[in-house]
């Protein structure tokens, strides 16, 4: 299995109104695409961002790292494929890839985030039931 296997979490067209000065996708635009890659991602695995309303859980980023590849041009279609790689006793670390309609690879960026009580303001363990989702999904366990 490789990239062209994962998932397709955001698709979409660079618009003008996203361009920086050269004419090529800006990078808070970028990372907006990813974030909403992020929140299909979590309705994929069933933890979704519009329950935490009524569950009071929800994910905190704490770690991201980013790398622009190549430069995306105003008008050019983009995909953003995502990959769960990995769970810990609370965090979930996972990862998206930007190609455009060349299925050249523009950025890529992984993420860990925390399952957060959004209550008592603190990470908490990863329940038994989404675990077991993960684990069906194929997600690598922390040692």
């Amino acid at each position: 299995m490789g990239p062209q296997d994962d998932p397709i979490t955001y698709r979409s067209a660079v618009m003008p109104w996203q361009c920086d000065q050269m004419g090529h996708m800006n990078a808070r635009h970028i990372y907006a695409a990813f974030d909403d890659a992020t929140a299909v991602l979590m309705n994929m695995i069933g933890a979704s961002f519009a329950d935490v309303g009524s569950t009071g859980l929800g994910w905190a980023d704490v770690r991201q790292e980013i790398e622009f590849v190549r430069e995306v041009a105003n008008g050019r279609s983009i995909t953003i494929r995502s990959r769960l790689d990995r769970m810990g006793r609370s965090s979930l670390t996972f990862s998206h890839e930007m190609s455009d309609d060349a299925d050249e690879v523009c950025a890529r960026i992984s993420i860990v985030s925390v399952r957060f009580d959004t209550a008592a303001r603190k990470s908490i363990p990863i329940d038994d039931t989404l675990r077991a989702v993960l684990r069906n999904l194929g997600t690598k366990e922390a040692a």
